[in-house]
């Protein structure tokens, strides 16, 4: 027997069998398991039967047809709701982490969320980041003085660096190094990057210290 939960827009978003519990089948339970699954943070989470807000003791009816409503954003940030971004973005729940964002909440290590992206080539993770946030482009690390460009530059991912460049990352900030982004995309060959970022005036006089 199967509980399929819905999306306001008549998408169905799961469809979860009874045995899929292992105790209780409550509503808290069911909003654990679509966090876990989808990324949605519990406390934004209404679930909605026959019209009716249900509450989290109540009991999940098999079969069964669920509604979930995110609920609208306070933009107060809780550990919850900054765990929930942290784990949907590492996930690359991009639905999740969309909602999230659209709160106006911004969790405090926005930035290094986005050096992650941009170090495992979670493209729209990145592009949502950068859209609610663009000062994070220009953001370095403290350790290696690493941009979120530099990243991009070095793992060859095209779409991310066009897109930080669009968002205004300043395309000649060094590392510790002394590299730019056009000189790690040269070193590792990445031929697409390296045209990007030659049209987008990044200097060519520049050299690394390293070499």
């Amino acid at each position: 027997m199967m509980l399929r939960v819905w999306k306001l827009s008549g998408e169905e978003l799961a469809a979860i069998e009874k045995e899929r519990f292992g105790g209780e089948r409550t509503v808290k339970e069911l909003k654990h398991l679509l966090q876990q699954v989808h990324g949605f943070p519990v406390c934004m989470q209404q679930l909605v039967r026959d019209g009716a807000t249900l509450d989290d003791i109540a009991e999940l009816e098999f079969p069964g047809h669920l509604q979930l409503v995110l609920l609208p954003a306070t933009g107060a940030l809780t550990p919850m709701v900054e765990s929930a971004f942290y784990d949907a973005c590492a996930r690359e729940q991009v639905e999740a982490v969309r909602s999230i964002l659209q709160t106006g909440v911004r969790p405090c290590r926005m930035r290094d969320t986005l050096m992650s992206a941009c170090l495992n080539n979670r493209v729209e993770i990145a592009r949502l980041i950068v859209e609610a946030d663009p000062t994070t482009s220009d953001y370095r690390a403290w350790r290696g003085g690493q941009t979120a460009l530099l990243e991009a530059a070095h793992k060859g991912n095209d779409e991310i660096v066009r897109l930080l460049l669009e968002a205004g990352a300043s395309k000649d900030l060094t590392n510790d190094r002394g590299q730019t982004a056009l000189i790690r995309s040269c070193e590792r060959g990445h031929l697409e990057v390296t045209r990007i970022l030659l049209k987008a005036g990044a200097e060519t006089g520049l050299w690394s210290t390293i070499l």
